[in-house]
């Protein structure tokens, strides 16, 4: 099975291309390579302080927000991939024009991976509602917790003889 042409062409990779990361918050094990680590790293503080969680629940609600964020750029990377690889192989048809020949090629390529194109828009579409939800729960949770300081401050407090403030 290894004698196949194509895996003979492939250059054995580096096992140290990917690496095991464990993430703090979650606990999860990612696989990615060292420069999409420090990446992610960077896309998941930037939405957790714009975000500003507070509490287990909250800052689950936005690693979770983060996490399909980081699937969403992905799908859309890959989206641009699929058509980028296709100009670089011009078919046996040709206009002998590089920007027909680069629509030919674009046509080429959306008929060819129409399905996968399909699933990955889907793949998209339930994302964007997953990260919809939990934006919702956040907003939510963060509102109740706002309501709650607010209430526990216009709360009124009994003063003693003596002037000082209790609860």
């Amino acid at each position: 099975m290894n004698d196949t042409p194509l895996a003979t062409a492939l250059p054995k990779r580096d096992p140290r291309a990917l690496n095991a990361y464990k993430h703090g918050l979650t606990g999860r094990v990612l696989i990615m390579t060292p420069a999409d680590k420090v990446a992610y790293e960077s896309h998941c503080l930037g939405i957790h302080e714009f975000l500003n969680p507070k509490g287990v629940m909250e800052t689950r609600f936005v690693q979770a927000i983060a996490d399909d964020r980081w699937r969403l750029l992905r799908a859309g990377a890959i989206d641009h991939s699929t058509f980028a690889i296709g100009p670089g192989e011009p078919g046996n048809d040709t206009a002998h024009h590089p920007e027909i020949d680069d629509a030919f090629s674009r046509a080429v390529d959306w008929a060819s991976e129409a399905k996968n194109l399909r699933l990955l828009s889907l793949y998209k579409g339930r994302l964007q509602r997953t990260v919809k939800r939990n934006m919702h729960k956040l907003e939510k949770s963060q509102a109740q917790r706002q309501a709650g300081l607010r209430r526990a401050c216009l709360k009124p407090r009994h003063l003693p003889v003596g002037g000082v403030a209790t609860s």
